[in-house]
């Protein structure tokens, strides 16, 4: 969610300094416009210009809302906030070209009413060479059942519903107005905006029912609606309620394979916004090529050069018009995403570290519940042999006490105020003990799937006992059934140096007097304290 918050903050921003000015600036050429830098108007056009840049603005930020599903769950949000300032570049091309009066594809007959290439192609594909650079999330492709399971169905319902009666504006509001016919064009977008998103969510109900054998998949609906809404996005104004159907039934198809298709090619897209928006996109632009009729209606928008469509009598220059801007708009947004990205990728990054990913960026990047995350390393403890290395999960009865714990805590938090630990050195006797004390300012406890860490700080599910157990930036508890992450220290344990003298206690939940076990049996402390080897 603060991704799309930064669509908008960030992408309006730039839309507003130079966006507009590239897509419908009026001292520009076919390609590319000019004029209106920072939506600059005078008295006699102010309120064209104004209200042109208020509606358009949505797009500008949608085309770049839609990245951000392709790139969930492991982008740093320092290299998307730059990203959402330069794709507004990638969109206002395009949207010049098939929008401005003077643009190219305009001029040649082609005919997009609400943005399927501007904004849902742009969009989608951007997400596709998105995602295939930062490549899948960690452990995807090799234990998919446990990252696939949608979290909310019924906020994934809401949102359905949230962007379906949103896209009635951007549909009806495309026609820009309702003086002589233009209100009959808004009343149509409305209708056949309705027709196809109805008969894409029965298609992806029918879908899931034979695919899953006779189960209903939400997801297969969800997509449905949303693949026949950017279907009919095209030629809502033109295409007459029968069409809708038809144009939405093939949109949800063309969707609900295309997210399989994308899966098994192990191209991990957690929202399906490629085959929603990029194939469903086309598929928008071609059919167009198949309902357009240049009647009074048509004229009123505009058009130019505009033919029958197949499905009224006509030839094939209008579909070849809608596959050339669809090839055009493609292949311009490939290559501008990727050198955008990459340059991103080279400056700063893009895809954040495992331990990060691994822990969520609501606690990495967003402090959420308070918990405040180091990524600044600290001390390292050695261990002569994991029998000294302070690993509470060794044995059943260790799981059964740290499962307990977790339980008997219903918030799963750690109040933190002041250890100290003793340590000794067992290979150099010239060694003393010491004493080092840690603060901390607040602790979270998070249950996560077991992972071993090899000796290079990667996360393998065939370390041994031997290797190094951490992930830098957080102290790790390694247990056979969980991954204890206690935020703002680290600890590793390697087979080299010194070993612990005192135990790990921790105090699970405000109130509970909980225990973890340690190889030397049992330890309590009552006052919110930890103890642990820095």
């Amino acid at each position: 969610m603060v991704k799309n918050a930064v669509d908008v903050i960030f992408g309006g921003l730039t839309f507003w300094a130079f966006g507009y000015a590239f897509a419908f600036g009026e001292d520009g050429n076919a390609f590319c416009g000019w004029g209106h830098f920072f939506v600059n108007a005078n008295e006699d056009n102010i309120g064209w210009v104004y209200s042109k840049f208020f509606f358009q603005a949505s797009f500008a930020t949608t085309a770049t809302t839609i990245v951000s599903g392709s790139m969930a769950e492991r982008t740093k949000l320092e290299a998307y906030i730059v990203f959402s300032m330069v794709n507004t570049f990638i969109f206002c091309l395009p949207a010049h070209w098939v929008w401005a009066s003077n643009g190219w594809l305009r001029n040649m007959g082609v005919v997009d009413i609400a943005g399927a290439g501007p904004v849902h192609i742009v969009g989608g594909v951007t997400g596709l060479v998105a995602t295939m650079m930062l490549k899948p999330r960690h452990n995807r492709f090799v234990t998919p059942e446990k990252v696939t399971v949608m979290g909310s169905p019924t906020n994934a319902i809401l949102g359905m519903f949230m962007l379906w009666w949103g896209w009635l504006g951007f549909n009806c509001g495309s026609t820009f107005g309702i003086s002589g016919v233009k209100w009959v064009l808004a009343a149509r977008s409305a209708v056949s905006t309705v027709t196809a998103s109805v008969a894409g969510g029965s298609m992806g109900l029918m879908m899931s029912y034979v695919i899953k054998q006779r189960r209903f998949d939400i997801s297969y609906m969800i997509n449905g609606v949303l693949g026949s809404l950017v279907g009919i996005t095209a030629n809502c104004a033109i295409a007459e309620p029968w069409e809708g159907l038809l144009i939405g039934i093939v949109g949800a198809l063309i969707t609900n394979l295309s997210v399989e298709l994308i899966s098994k090619l192990k191209i991990d897209d957690p929202v399906g916004c490629v085959g929603t928006h990029a194939c469903s996109g086309v598929w928008s632009l071609l059919s167009a090529g198949l309902v357009t009729k240049p009647d009074n209606l048509s004229e009123a928008m505009q058009l130019h050069n505009v033919r029958q469509g197949l499905f009224h009598g006509g030839d094939f220059y209008q579909l070849g018009i809608q596959t050339l801007a669809a090839l055009v708009i493609i292949v311009w947004t490939i290559v501008n995403a990727f050198f955008w990205l990459k340059l991103i990728d080279l400056a700063i990054g893009i895809r954040v570290p495992l331990k990060e990913e691994l822990l969520g960026a609501d606690i990495v990047e967003h402090a959420v519940g308070g918990v405040i995350y180091s990524k600044k390393a600290r001390k390292i403890v050695y261990s002569p042999d994991i029998d000294s290395a302070p690993s509470p999960g060794e044995s059943d009865q260790g799981d059964t006490e740290i499962n307990k714990a977790m339980q008997r805590s219903r918030r799963h938090s750690l109040g933190v105020r002041i250890g100290k630990c003793r340590y000794k050195s067992t290979n150099d006797p010239t060694k003393s003990k010491k004493n080092i004390k840690m603060r901390t300012r607040f602790s979270k406890l998070y249950q996560r799937p077991k992972h071993d860490i090899n000796q290079n700080g990667d996360v393998s599910r065939e370390a041994t006992h031997e290797d190094i157990y951490s992930i830098h930036g957080n102290m790790c508890l390694r247990t056979n059934s969980s991954l204890a992450a206690y935020i703002n220290d680290e600890v590793t344990f390697t087979n080299d140096g010194v070993t612990p003298d005192t135990d790990v206690k921790l105090d699970v939940g405000k109130g509970h007097n909980s225990v973890l076990q340690h190889r030397n049996g049992f330890s309590h402390s009552p006052r919110n304290k930890i103890i642990t080897y820095l």
